[in-house]
């Protein structure tokens, strides 16, 4: 198969997607986030007018035509453009790292839009400057009329004529080009058969002219081009279109078209727009960049398909309010539920940013009822110490994302998040208020904060300081529902903690190595209400908690052929002692047993939160090798064995209001915890691989074992495999990759199974096909929320014009949430 034929095969699809684009498309287009700086340099004034008053040789004029205008003029694109998508204000979103700017791939364009030298006139056009004329020969007539022909060049700062003959009245201050005719004027060049130019108003007509916006990377034909001024020019018949000259991929047809360079946008009346000669839709109006300007109007819609909802079309209309103020409402057509209307509003202020969001579809003909979604998130400076963030989200029900979730990768949720926070950093201090609740999507019950302070305090650097010392303090206010959805709970208890953790270390850190000698007090304190029978309503908790971390830095250089190598060997020891006391009386808010892992290994406590503090008398053992390219600096292999030595049993657990008391070692008792191994490599210029294992010593075999292997040379050519084995709870594999089948075909593919499950997780393939002015993309996407679930599947297509717009499912998120190194460059 020749792939560089399968565009044509895409024609069928386009044949059933256009009649529903045109049936659905209202009043006008726009495409509100794209846009392209012009930056080109300027040509110096002409020499004066050469004046010959010899007769006219009209052989030597068509002879000249002839040979300067046998075929339409190159123009030079500017140098790199860039799309700029945030609001043109001059101040950055509170607290939110910039967009990176979402650049056009121009890369598969031959030098089709290029730009002469000669022909560099885009500085801001001067009418006090005196125009500058030169000529081969010229006829003066009475001083107020002169015939120019043989090379005419006609220019004064901001704007170039060239034509093989020129008619110039000085009285009326106008020109008159045949036989052919170049004109540059701002970002806009021209040729066209003749032209007529009123040099003082700025107003001119040109016939069977062609056209360039190279800022656009656009061009064009018209019958007739009147220019109403420096900026404005209305085309008659005219066309439009980003691809190279001879490859009408897809372009404009309208029957009047107005380019206005002031606005930056570019408007048609009784458009039909083109791609691969099959229409694809038609407007009364149209209106498009033709630089970064956003403006008011229908974005072009986009459509797909799931096994949830049929048919999914939606056309979105964008309403600039201001530059940082905008809303986009979306009417979206689910064809085995209904309609559903989408608001999004979006504002900026030099001190906060936030997001409103409102989906509602009044009637799903699925479920029998109304749904909807409300979204809020809002983020402030309120003085360069004081910082707030707040976060509302509320669904109808718990199977909204499941249903109508407008972003394939967030399918399923456990609960919604409302928080609203403040913080203040102070010198060596910081503060933080939050209130913080759910809505819970399935039966988990977790516990409200309302609300929670928390302060904490670190000694300030200083180079002379050999004591450190740190403080967290913090009040919460805990509370959950007892009765949900009719179902009453068991555990009804809430209340307030209070948790106070004072500590103090003395590093000593050396080249060679570091002693860090630490203490820490562990003090919380309750106040319940609603507690089961027996239990104390104010239970407490004291205990001292010390540790010494140790670890040294050696290295020795050897040879192997002509490289030179380094290699590290890193011992670390890591005690820690923590007295036993019975903690069954203490609630558990917000407090799990972490995951057993390397880092696990130097951790104060074995438990997340401060509701519960691990017992401990144990030492840790691990061990760091390296190995170096001596001249690069280059790691290209590294290796890691940790194990925990217990010199008691470990009694603390997460009961709660029980006599039981089972010993807690990942679930077992043993004077030693399992040993965890890691390693990695650097396999070649483009491979590295690394695995981590968690070995059961008591029962002789893995706990836990990851496999990774992954191949990288650019962001087009990326290969992913991943093995993961949990005893008894999972083993999944996965594999992930993005790679070209040549320069302009690019498949990407997923595939996430459970041996456990026998059951395919999730799983997508795709194409992306790129030519110089328009891509397209497809995948087919088939997932499970849950294991043992019917998996849904879904198909989704983008359609890029480009420079005028996208046309489908914005897929960039799904491959970077997918793919892992997968950078999204939109």
């Amino acid at each position: 198969m020749r792939f560089w034929n399968w565009d044509k095969h895409i024609l069928s699809l386009l044949r059933f997607v256009a009649p529903i684009l045109s049936g659905f498309l209202a009043v006008s287009s726009t495409v509100a986030e794209e846009s392209m700086n012009e930056n080109s340099q300027l040509e110096k004034n002409f020499k004066p007018c050469n004046d010959d008053s010899s007769t006219i040789n009209t052989e030597k004029i068509l002879d000249q035509s002839l040979q300067n205008n046998s075929s339409h003029f190159p123009f030079l694109a500017t140098s790199p453009s860039k799309l700029e998508t945030e609001p043109s204000i001059p101040f950055p979103l509170v607290k939110t790292s910039p967009r990176k700017p979402n650049t056009l791939d121009w890369s598969f364009c031959a030098d089709t839009v290029t730009q002469s030298p000669s022909l560099m006139t885009d500085q801001p056009l001067d009418r006090a400057t005196p125009i500058d004329i030169e000529s081969d020969q010229a006829t003066i007539y009475e001083q107020s009329t002169a015939i120019l022909w043989g090379n005419v060049q006609l220019s004064r700062p901001g704007e170039l004529l060239k034509t093989p003959w020129l008619l110039y009245d000085l009285d009326l201050d106008t020109a008159q080009a045949q036989y052919g005719l170049r004109y540059r004027r701002g970002g806009l060049a021209l040729e066209g058969e003749e032209g007529f130019f009123d040099l003082q108003s700025q107003r001119g007509t040109i016939t069977a002219a062609h056209y360039q916006l190279a800022a656009r990377h656009a061009r064009g034909t018209a019958a007739i081009i009147r220019m109403d001024d420096h900026a404005h020019g209305r085309f008659t018949n005219a066309t439009y279109s980003t691809c190279p000259e001879g490859r009408d991929d897809w372009i404009l047809r309208a029957q009047v078209m107005d380019l206005d360079q002031e606005r930056e946008r570019g408007t048609g009346y009784h458009v039909t727009a083109y791609f691969k000669d099959v229409p694809l839709f038609y407007l009364p109006y149209l209106s498009f960049p033709i630089s970064g300007k956003r403006e008011s109007g229908f974005l072009i819609p986009s459509i797909g398909t799931s096994s949830r909802s049929g048919l999914d079309l939606r056309i979105p209309y964008y309403w600039n309010i201001a530059p940082n103020h905008d809303a986009t409402f979306t009417t979206r057509l689910l064809t085995r539920r209904g309609v559903q209307f989408d608001t999004e509003f979006r504002y900026l202020t030099r001190r906060s940013s936030g997001e409103v969001s409102f989906e509602y579809l009044p009637q799903d003909k699925l479920r029998g009822k109304e749904r909807s979604l409300f979204s809020f998130h809002h983020e402030e400076n309120i003085t360069p110490r004081a910082h707030s963030d707040i976060i509302f989200n509320a669904v109808s029900d718990n199977n909204y994302f499941r249903d109508l979730g407008n972003n394939l990768t967030f399918s399923s949720f456990r609960y919604l998040e409302r928080r609203a926070d403040f913080l203040y950093s102070g010198d060596g201090w910081s503060a933080l208020g939050r209130a913080q609740a759910f809505q819970v999507m399935d039966d988990g019950r977790p516990f409200e904060r309302l609300p929670q302070i928390q302060v904490t305090f670190n000694s300030p650097d200083n180079a002379g300081r050999l004591t450190e010392y740190a403080t967290i303090g913090e009040i919460s206010n805990f509370y959950r529902n007892s009765i949900i959805d009719g179902t009453t709970f068991n555990q009804n208890y809430t209340g307030s903690r209070f948790w106070l953790q004072p500590a103090i270390s003395y590093p000593i850190n050396g080249l060679n190595g570091f002693f860090i000698p630490r203490l820490t007090l562990h003090q919380v304190n309750y106040s319940l209400k609603d507690t089961a029978p027996g239990l104390p309503s104010a239970p407490d908790l004291t205990l001292p908690i010390f540790s010494t971390d140790a670890g040294l830095f050696l290295e020795r250089n050897f040879t192997s052929g002509n490289r030179h190598f380094v290699q590290t060997l890193e011992p670390r020891l890591y005690y820690l002692y923590v007295p036993y006391k019975n903690q069954k009386n203490l609630p558990i808010f917000d407090t799990t047993l972490l995951d057993f892992s390397f880092g696990q290994l130097f951790r104060e406590n074995r438990f997340s939160g401060p509701d519960r503090q691990g017992d401990a008398n144990q030492v840790a053992l691990a061990l760091t090798s390296r190995f170096f390219d001596s001249g690069t600096g280059t790691q290209f292999l590294y290796g890691s064995l940790g194990q925990i030595l217990y010199f008691r049993d470990r009694l603390v657990n997460l009961d709660y209001g029980t006599n039981n008391v089972n010993l807690t070692n990942e679930g077992t008792a043993s004077a030693r915890s399992e040993v965890l191994a890691e390693v990695g490599a650097r396999l070649g210029k483009f491979w590295t691989a690394n695995s981590t294992l968690q070995w059961n010593q008591q029962q002789g075999q893995p706990e836990k074992r990851t496999v990774r292997l992954r191949y990288q040379s650019d962001q087009n050519h990326l290969v992913n495999f991943s093995f993961r084995n949990r005893r008894d709870l999972l083993e999944q594999t996965d594999l992930s990759m993005i790679w070209p089948l040549n320069r302009q075909w690019r498949a990407v593919a997923r595939w996430n199974y459970s041996f456990k499950d026998s059951q395919t997780l999730e799983s997508f393939a795709g194409l992306r096909y790129d030519s110089c002015c328009w891509a397209l993309q497809i995948i087919g996407r088939r997932y499970v929320n849950l294991p043992g679930e019917d998996p849904k599947s879904d198909v989704m297509f983008q359609l890029e014009l480009k420079g005028l717009a996208n046309i489908g499912e914005k897929l960039d998120l799904l491959l970077t949430n997918n793919i892992f190194g997968y950078l999204s460059t939109k």
